[in-house]
């Protein structure tokens, strides 16, 4: 791999958490679900590479032997269960 291409990754690496910082910090107000579920993505943007380091140095310290990959997509389901993922329905 170049060094050209490798700059670029990294870039890459870093321009999207901003671009979903910058989305998330929009000074207008949220008025639609769709609006809500983007701002939530931008969330899920800035915390995602800090959270999938961070769960990569836990297991390494606790010596799980648990690729990253499959860590970032067990322990969120299984620390709140399928139901927590869903939206609440609301009854009026």
């Amino acid at each position: 791999m170049s060094i050209a291409v490798a700059a670029l990754w990294l870039a890459a690496a870093f321009a999207v958490p901003v671009c979903c910082i910058l989305c998330a910090i929009r000074p207008a107000p949220i008025r639609t679900g769709p609006q809500l579920k983007a701002l939530r993505l931008s969330y899920t943007g800035v915390i995602a590479p800090t959270a999938y380091v961070f769960m990569g140095v836990l297991l390494y310290m606790a010596g799980v032997p648990l690729p990253d990959e499959a860590a970032c997509v067990i322990v969120p389901y299984g620390s709140r269960g399928p139901a927590a993922t869903r939206p609440a329905s609301s009854h009026h």
